[in-house]
């Protein structure tokens, strides 16, 4: 006697996908018919459940579009915020950066050590923050080139953007604490550093706001 052997075999991919999809479709009906509900017992008092009704499924359409304008605001309102924060980060930029005074003139500590030692300190953390510098300049060129380009350029637009800001935070956080601490840092560095700091946080802050699908 042959026993017959039944050979499973895995869902195709678009098998795989089609599925997922109704599975979604599905959820997302399930959530649309409980706000639906929801909006109108906030709006009668009563629980009701009339999904072949107009006025039913018109009132859970009221209710939910202030939130939908509130998401148009919010975006909007983060691309307004935006050109104030880039103007202030390209006159940061186009200012001149801090140069090394005369001794005379930075911190009075400079004697604490040795003058080999101050300079090596001074000097790698004057790099480190030159190089935050140097990637804020680039991820402020790519969000600017973000809010002028449609999708998909935009999208890899404020991609970019984003990911150079948060290398800057990175550096920052990194040299701006230790710079201030070593004896004879140049005090216009540390303040531009500073300044650079805040700038970054905000448009860091900003572009994340922004949804990228």
């Amino acid at each position: 006697m042959t026993e017959s052997v039944t050979v499973k075999t895995r869902p195709s991919l678009m098998g795989r996908l089609l599925r997922n999809l109704v599975g979604f479709a599905l959820l997302l009906l399930v959530l649309i018919l409980i706000f639906a509900t929801w909006a109108n017992h906030r709006r009668t008092g009563a629980w009701t459940f009339r999904v072949f009704d107009a006025t039913w499924w018109g009132i859970g359409r009221d209710e939910a579009q202030p939130y939908v304008e509130g998401a148009q605001r919010a975006a909007h309102t983060a691309y307004e915020t935006a050109d104030e924060l880039l103007d202030k980060a390209k006159a940061y930029l186009n200012r001149p950066p801090a140069e090394n005074p005369p001794p005379t003139s930075t911190d009075p500590d400079a004697q604490k050590l040795p003058s080999g030692e101050i300079a090596s300190k001074r000097a790698e953390h004057e790099a480190g923050i030159a190089q935050a510098r140097d990637l804020f300049d680039h991820g402020v060129v790519a969000y600017t080139r973000g809010k002028s380009v449609t999708d998909p350029a935009r999208r890899e637009a404020l991609r970019t953007a984003i990911a150079d800001f948060k290398q800057v935070r990175d550096l920052l956080a990194t040299h701006v604490p230790a710079y201030n601490t070593v004896p004879g840092k140049n005090l216009r560095v540390l303040a531009d550093a500073e300044e650079l700091q805040t700038l970054n946080a905000n448009l860091l802050r900003n572009a994340e706001s922004i949804t990228i699908p």
